[in-house]
């Protein structure tokens, strides 16, 4: 992992994947010790890694528990809708290919004293696609008002914002105004490099994972890596993509990790949790 995935936000978006993908079926609180030393695993310092921590149970993510002398975290209700919504998201990417021509147009009247909530529905409006054509204008070529309407009503502003879903002129130029707001060019490249990244991680390839803590480490990666596409992505057609294949390989390369690797990944991130976890463990 590259020293510009330490910073503030990047931790704690790792944190995220983790609770994401492990954190959910673990079955009991998290203890802090283990989250800190699975993040050193992946690159983070201890102290990014106790304030990504902090930071999440600042923003109603995690919640604090004592057992005893340990401290360990339990996932919030809002943590768990955004995980939720994460679900839907990631593991439909590629699927939509088709497009009947119809946009989703939001617009709000949050004024800058309610920061907190713009900068909330500004970053959940990007997860689901959207990207802002002017001031508190946001343009997705998917129908996603219900979605807008979820998001609208957990972060509070629900009579603040406006909504429209429609089709456009017949005359006018998609494929420009695709381009104009997203970069789709640099979005197939980067699907390129993800596939070509992670196509051979699985079992039984030349570099499959030789212990749980790489399966571990490939597995929080791919999700990881996977994740920003859902900011990226607001799942262009494929008539507007220049490589419309690449996204297709790139979520068949993460899906394939995401299940392959599960097994030993998970015995790992339990291992860890427990204090129980050896730097050698072979994957069976």
């Amino acid at each position: 992992m590259d020293n510009s995935q330490t910073d503030r936000g990047a931790s704690q978006e790792f944190v995220m994947t983790l609770l994401a993908i492990f954190g959910r079926q673990h079955g009991r609180p998290l203890w802090s010790g283990g989250l800190v030393r699975l993040l050193n695993e992946a690159g983070y310092s201890t102290l990014a890694a106790r304030a990504a921590l902090n930071r999440l149970v600042g923003r109603d993510l995690l919640e604090r528990v004592r057992q005893g002398r340990l401290v360990s975290y339990d996932i919030t209700p809002r943590c768990a809708e955004l995980l939720a919504e994460g679900d839907r998201r990631l593991f439909t990417l590629g699927d939509h290919t088709e497009w009947d021509g119809t946009w989703t147009t939001v617009w709000h009247a949050l004024p800058e004293s309610q920061s907190l909530e713009r900068n909330r529905l500004a970053r959940r409006l990007r997860f689901l696609g959207f990207r802002p054509v002017q001031d508190s204008i946001w343009l997705s070529p998917n129908t996603r008002d219900r979605e807008v309407h979820s998001v609208a009503v957990s972060i509070g502003v629900a009579d603040q914002i406006g909504v429209l879903v429609g089709t456009s002129p017949a005359d006018l130029p998609i494929d420009h105004l695709a381009e104009r707001t997203w970069d789709v060019q640099g979005l197939c490249a980067q699907y390129e490099q993800f596939a070509a990244e992670y196509a051979d991680s699985p079992p039984d390839t030349p570099n499959a994972p030789a212990t749980d803590k790489d399966a571990f480490l490939i597995r929080a990666r791919a999700a990881y890596d996977f994740r920003q596409f859902a900011f990226l992505d607001p799942e262009v057609p494929d008539r507007l993509l220049p490589n419309p294949s690449a996204r297709r390989a790139a979520a068949e390369a993460f899906r394939r990790v995401m299940t392959e690797l599960e097994r030993p990944a998970r015995r790992h991130f339990d291992n860890v949790m427990s204090g129980s976890a050896t730097s050698g463990n072979r994957r069976d």
